[in-house]
């Protein structure tokens, strides 16, 4: 429970020897439990002042509590109105502290249930001054030591638990996390894994090609493997050639995408055991280790937060609804990654100049590539964004294709109209022989 007037009078009354002191620092430490640290004639002192339910208290303690939660807008606002200034006076007013700073009552009370804090702007300092330094900050204040002990000791225990548990909720939510992706690779693995079938499947389909008529809904073949004939479902709406050139093609998918997603796999896989080997230490760790959480077990949840929002920056908006590919010559090529996407790439970030590209007649990505004003049109550069249209488009598989391509500034929205469709102006034809080096060269750079 929170302590009762008499005491907090008598804590108030031992600490007026520091009135002067200038604050240094403020910490939001715990819900409605803050830290002062005051800077005396050669020494520092830390007052708590805390507001938390059944832990209503003021006294001076060794060393700042480990942070339980994020300092957020109160501990901004509290540095901005007290950093710096000097503490002109203490009072117990009640169940409760009156803190004066110039131009600031900072009010404490405590109440079992509905402890709160209080921070008035004031216009005058109520007559105060800056107190003389005629008084000695004594050594050792025993009242604050005392009262320090007391509660230390009823909810040291308690501390240590929330201050775990707020070390271990981001670490859970990266595991949970990390479990859902390693779940969806093994779908895509398994996926891949039916696959890998249907280059025998083709191939058995192949070598009977010439007996097999458009529309059959099935075929006996004989299966070398086995020795044994094999029944092949087909799809009568294609042409045979056509199925077994796109079982081939899954299958080569198949082949191509396994190593990737079981190197991915193997990379989640170790996330995990690091993470959970993390977790395991600070279920483990006694309450010296939490304490040390800083250089041990990690930051507080505000300091890891702080720390990982430095490391990871931002991705730039036009990245999350465009992908980026470079030419032979450099220039820089970006493609949308759908209709609401491609509206933002073309209105949202194109400049005047840029050339727009795109399939002509089917559905496709926006294709932009950057370019100064009056600057020529290179045609290495024009063929790459090209193939990248066509690419990105429903005629990908076509050997020939027609793209049409305007400068940005003659593209425009037409009201109403669904995402992705626009209206041109002064567009210009591009008959296109697709060039499969040329596409992989720009698909997989690193490979070039």
């Amino acid at each position: 429970m929170s302590i009762s007037s008499e005491r907090t009078e008598g804590i108030v009354s031992e600490l007026l020897p520091i009135l002067g002191a200038r604050i240094q620092r403020i910490d939001v430490v715990d819900v409605r439990e803050i830290v002062l640290e005051l800077r005396c004639p050669g020494r520092t002192l830390r007052l708590l002042l805390s507001a938390r339910p059944g832990f209503g208290r003021i006294h001076l303690v060794d060393q700042r509590p480990s942070r339980l939660v994020p300092g957020g807008s109160l501990q901004e606002l509290l540095r901005k109105r007290l950093s710096g200034r000097p503490l002109l006076h203490l009072e117990a007013v009640g169940a409760g502290v009156d803190v004066l700073v110039p131009g600031t009552r900072l009010a404490v009370r405590f109440h079992p249930r509905k402890d709160a804090l209080q921070i008035d702007a004031i216009e005058v300092d109520e007559g105060l001054e800056l107190p003389s330094r005629s008084t000695e900050i004594p050594a050792h204040f025993p009242d604050n030591a005392r009262l320090a002990a007391e509660y230390g000791a009823r909810d040291r225990g308690e501390r240590h638990e929330r201050l775990r548990l707020a070390l271990l909720q981001p670490l859970r939510a990266q595991e949970k996390k990390l479990r859902r992706l390693l779940s969806r690779i093994e779908d895509d693995r398994s996926k891949l894994e039916g696959l890998l079938p249907l280059r025998h499947r083709a191939e058995l389909l192949k070598s009977t090609l010439g007996r097999v008529r458009r529309g059959a809904h099935q075929v006996e073949v004989h299966d070398w493997l086995t020795g044994a004939p094999a029944l092949l479902s087909l799809d009568p709406s294609l042409e045979p050639k056509r199925q077994m050139e796109r079982w081939f093609q899954k299958a080569k998918k198949a082949e191509r995408g396994l190593p990737q997603v079981s190197a991915r796999m193997t990379e989640v896989e170790a996330q995990l055991l690091e993470l959970r080997g993390r977790i395991e230490r600070i279920e483990r760790a006694d309450p010296e280790a939490l304490d040390a959480g800083a250089s041990a077990l990690g930051q507080g949840p505000e300091d890891s937060s702080r720390r990982a929002r430095r490391k990871e920056k931002a991705p730039a908006p036009i990245d999350r609804w465009s992908r980026r590919f470079v030419s032979a010559g450099g220039a820089e090529i970006r493609v949308g990654k759908g209709a609401a996407e491609n509206d933002r790439l073309t209105f949202a970030s194109a400049k005047g100049s840029d050339l727009w590209l795109h399939a002509r007649g089917v559905p496709g990505s926006h294709v932009l590539l950057r370019r100064n004003k009056d600057e020529p049109i290179l045609q290495e550069a024009l063929l790459d964004a090209a193939h990248l249209a066509v690419h990105f488009s429903d005629a990908r598989h076509e050997a020939k294709a027609e793209v049409i391509y305007t400068e940005a500034r003659y593209v425009k929205k037409l009201k109403g109209t669904a995402p992705g469709l626009v209206s041109l102006s002064k567009e210009k034809t591009l008959w296109l022989q697709v060039e499969p080096p040329r596409l992989q060269r720009l698909l997989n750079p690193e490979k070039k």
